[in-house]
């Protein structure tokens, strides 16, 4: 049992430190910045080269399909700040981005 938990806690550990990466980016700073939240935009869609994005790219489909449970809890209050930043100064986006990431059946 303490070998079972001792591993638990290695696993969070790892899985938070994966996130690291994606939570040193200045997500604030590419919000409010129309060009760099153009290119990530367009990194996100498919629609661009991702460059210094790449690795949001590859961890928001995980990060927002479990709302950032493997997430420190520092990370897990960047994370709700940053989404709820994205919904309200681009909510196109939003909705285009949501639509991709969690398509309905039907479409």
């Amino acid at each position: 049992m303490r070998a079972l938990l001792l591993c638990l806690g290695l696993l969070a550990t790892v899985a938070a430190q994966n996130y690291d990466e994606v939570f040193k980016t200045d997500a604030s700073a590419i919000l409010e910045d129309k060009a760099k939240w153009k290119m990530l935009f367009n990194c996100l869609m498919n629609r661009g080269p991702c460059e210094e994005y790449q690795v949001i790219k590859d961890a928001l489909p995980k990060l927002v399909a479990t709302k950032c449970e493997e997430c420190t809890p520092e990370q897990k209050e960047k994370f709700n700040k940053i989404m709820q930043q994205f919904a309200q100064k681009y909510p196109e986006d939003y909705a285009e981005l949501s639509k991709k990431m969690f398509p309905k059946p039907d479409e």
